[in-house]
């Protein structure tokens, strides 16, 4: 029987277009919501009728830093305020979310969310509550890598000191009436930094290369740019003097989240290093950096980033401008070898054109 397993990232699907008061929400980064109910329509009928297929949501799905209204305290995520945000994303996109209840319904079909550091309230149960109840009571939830035939998927956020959460810290209770989750120092970063620079300018998390975004706004938008380093110092000084003494950025830490960011930029080393360390593992794949790629290491090894479904601004010359690629990641099994290819959805009428890094 033809096995197909579906990886999309870093969809980043916010409380919708508009805030309940119907005014535009600057923070919604997914305007997809069409394409993605098309693909997942295609995967459940047809060709893939009687197919086993799973869409494997790999991390950064649902936008849950964005600001609710009336939040004191977005850094302290309790349960109930979980489940409020999960509640106004699953309102936000009702069509998006009909379609994906759809998929599930539908024999031989699954769904599947591994955990990332923008959605990193899947570890409520009350948040996997709303979603089951909204998309499928089988809907599986993974907070560890998903492994299976040899393919490794995680998000890739666990690779960066930055991103890091530890399995015994992924909640803080002490001098605290309840519960809330540990948000690492990249996490707080969205929370306080950008945030509020989206706020104003939405565009401003979406350009690539960030540093040549810096050089931009040197000479064309300096207020912009000043704007950025008042809120990074404000940002800075916060990390230091929290008042929670387990969230609180060390110089040490800070130190170390540099100094590896400044050798890992991308994730192919952590690839490598899976690959190399599992014999059993043949393929890995991450999302998380919002770059598509497909590398291999050696015959038989083989990485693949699945992009993401936002639209970003590339100043870079050989790709300069804004453009928007729906790259997932297609595995097929039960059929031959298994084989890991990295597509672009355009639609019905081209759905086979695989991934070219220089399109």
């Amino acid at each position: 029987m033809l096995r197909v397993k579906l990886v999309l990232s870093d969809l980043h699907i916010g409380m919708g277009a508009t805030d309940p008061e119907g005014r535009r929400n600057e923070y919604e980064d997914f305007v997809q919501d069409e394409r993605l109910i098309e693909f997942l329509e295609y995967y459940r009928t047809a060709e893939y009728l009687d197919a086993e297929v799973e869409v494997v949501l790999n991390g950064d799905v649902l936008e849950q830093l964005q600001p609710c209204e009336g939040e004191e305290r977005p850094d302290h995520v309790t349960e109930r305020t979980a489940v409020e945000r999960t509640k106004r994303i699953v309102a936000g996109h009702p069509a998006l979310f009909d379609a994906l209840a759809q998929f599930a319904r539908q024999p031989s079909k699954r769904i599947s969310i591994v955990i990332g550091n923008h959605d990193p309230a899947y570890v409520w149960e009350g948040v996997q509550k709303v979603l089951r109840d909204r998309i499928s009571s089988d809907l599986v939830f993974h907070t560890d890598p998903y492994r299976f035939d040899g393919v490794h998927i995680e998000h890739g956020h666990q690779h960066e000191a930055a991103n890091r959460v530890e399995p015994d810290q992924i909640f803080l209770t002490r001098r605290l009436n309840e519960p809330i989750l540990y948000l690492p120092w990249g996490t707080q970063f969205v929370i306080f930094f950008l945030n509020r620079l989206k706020h104003r300018y939405p565009y401003v998390d979406k350009v690539r290369p960030f540093r040549r975004f810096l050089r931009w706004c040197l000479f064309y938008d300096f207020w912009l740019l000043m704007k950025m380093g008042f809120f990074l110092m404000i940002f800075f000084f916060r990390g230091f003097f929290r008042r929670h003494p387990q969230m609180r950025t060390h110089f040490r830490q800070m130190i170390r989240i540099l100094r590896e960011a400044a050798v890992f930029p991308t994730l192919d080393r952590a690839a490598e290093e899976i690959l190399a360390r599992d014999a059993s593992i043949h393929t890995v794949v991450f999302g998380h950096t919002h770059g598509a790629k497909v590398r291999q290491f050696a015959p038989g090894k083989d990485y693949v980033n699945t992009g993401t479904w936002n639209t970003l601004t590339s100043l870079e010359v050989g790709s300069l401008g804004t453009r928007t690629r729906l790259t997932y990641a297609k595995i097929v099994l039960g059929v031959g070898q298994p084989r890991t290819e990295l597509r672009v959805w355009f639609g019905r009428g081209r759905v086979n054109e695989l991934f070219d890094a220089a399109a």
